[in-house]
């Protein structure tokens, strides 16, 4: 599974005039809830929203240079905003570069100020899995369902249940989570995948031919649902079909096209992955 340093799951509160989404995304639809004023020294005016907008924005610039030292000096005066933002972007910074238990301190502090926050979870949740600490993962991603958001539940809390249970092999309670991810955002490439491979061990191959097929008509040069699907049809005995999946990977890998990095699949598999996953859908 490709792991990047830097987290694109964008998930957190809306502190600008109209809903405006932190965090730098892939994979997710904000959801902002009633903020708690009682730990920020600047009062919620509307000219201290216009305010901290304008610094958010240098913040997430910054961010996307790899400044973490002068973010982290924008996050001390954004804290003054709003109640748990700074430690949750102290979180981020922490998790771009790779500090996941940094990370997660900072998460539990956001989470202290404002416990309603279902983003704040989602964070939480994520942090978890990257620690390997599949049941706090678990039961967080649970708390970000559960919390009550203005713009609805966020798809990628489903997507990091569903990597917990699957985790376990609980391959139909991940099936779940990922159609519900779906119906919230139905182009969630990474939710696709995973709904692949769960079908896949499940024993369900055509289905998840269908979602590795429905992941490659969002991102068509997503070379692992290619490969997913060159296995099952080599399990299956297609011989035809697994010739066009080869012929279509060649094709693609002469041309150079190279699909984006993803935070939860593989954007590609080697030739000894593939036999195994021939062998065993379990296997990777």
């Amino acid at each position: 599974m490709s792991k990047t340093a830097h987290c694109h799951l964008g998930v957190t509160r809306v502190f600008l005039i109209s809903s405006f989404c932190l965090f730098s995304a892939p994979l997710l639809v904000s959801c902002s809830v009633e903020k708690s004023t009682s730990s920020q020294p600047y009062a919620d005016t509307l000219e201290n929203r216009k305010k901290s907008g304008k610094l958010y924005l240098q913040y997430r610039d910054l961010m996307q240079d790899k400044k973490y030292d002068e973010a982290q000096k924008l996050v001390d005066e954004l804290d003054k905003y709003e109640a748990g933002l700074g430690p949750q972007l102290r979180g981020e910074i922490a998790y771009a570069q790779g500090k996941f238990a940094e990370a997660d301190k900072y998460i539990l502090e956001a989470i202290k100020a404002d416990p309603e926050n279902c983003p704040f979870w989602e964070y939480a949740a994520i942090y978890a899995y990257r620690q390997g600490h599949v049941e706090a993962a678990i039961e967080r991603a649970t708390q970000s369902i559960n919390k009550k958001g203005a713009e609805g539940k966020p798809s990628t809390a489903y997507v990091i249940r569903a990597l917990g249970y699957h985790r376990h092999g609980h391959l139909q309670k991940a099936i779940a989570d990922l159609n519900e991810a779906l119906k919230l955002e139905p182009s969630n490439v990474e939710a696709l995948y995973l709904k692949g491979v769960c079908l896949d061990e499940a024993r369900k191959p055509k289905e998840a031919l269908d979602a590795f097929a429905e992941a490659l008509r969002w991102e068509p040069t997503l070379h692992s649902a290619m490969k997913r699907r060159l296995a099952i049809y080599m399990r299956l005995g297609d011989k035809a079909n697994a010739k066009r999946e080869l012929e279509a990977f060649d094709k693609q890998a002469k041309a150079r096209a190279m699909t984006s990095a993803k935070d939860w699949i593989p954007s590609d598999l080697s030739t000894d992955q593939v036999k195994r996953i021939v062998q065993n859908p379990k296997a990777e």
